[in-house]
């Protein structure tokens, strides 16, 4: 065995077949999509297009499917925007004071009592959202488990109607689904 890594077991060898074109260029086609992930604004659709014109099938057989490349050009991004490590519980989660803010300046953060042990509860919404929602003749709720960070059991919205359409207005993050959060939501 050689554990210290000191003596070389096999020496190097000459190679002895060509480079595989279509893997050298598959690889170029995927630098291409990262580098578009990282510095322009473009979707995931027209950054796979766009880096896919002219493709050989034997190199678009050597990418991954589409579904594949569009989570790693978001996974690109999400790490390019929130590289920090997300917290292990909910009382943990400090939310940056750009995010509590609307780009207008408005409050955000509408209520976030991180005081409440094991029981958090972050409602988001503008004050002229709260407006507009404490004067609809009819406001509707919907609640999802699976889409939301592990730390919160639920997301809650509420919506009203707007010109025809119904639009979410308050979005509430909730550590349980008891009587207690539901009071404070």
């Amino acid at each position: 065995m050689n554990y210290d890594k000191t003596e070389i077991i096999l020496p190097p060898t000459d190679h002895t077949h060509a480079p595989n074109t279509n893997e050298i260029e598959a690889r170029k086609i995927m630098n291409n999509m990262r580098y578009k992930a990282l510095n322009t604004t473009l979707n995931p659709r027209s950054i796979i297009s766009s880096s896919q014109i002219a493709v050989t099938p034997a190199v678009s057989s050597l990418l991954p499917d589409y579904d594949t490349l569009r989570r790693n050009i978001q996974n690109i991004r999400r790490n390019l925007i929130f590289p920090e490590i997300l917290p292990a519980s909910a009382s943990e989660l400090v939310i940056p004071n750009e995010y509590q803010m609307t780009e207008a300046g408005d409050r955000f953060l509408f209520f976030d009592d991180s005081s409440i042990q094991n029981n958090r509860v972050i409602i988001f919404m503008s004050d002229s959202c709260s407006d507009i929602l404490s004067t609809s003749k009819h406001i509707y709720f919907d609640g999802t488990f699976k889409t939301i960070p592990n730390i919160f059991y639920q997301m809650f919205s509420i919506h009203a109607s707007k010109h025809d359409s119904i639009v979410p207005y308050e979005y509430i993050l909730m550590e349980k689904k008891n009587l207690e959060a539901y009071r404070l939501a």
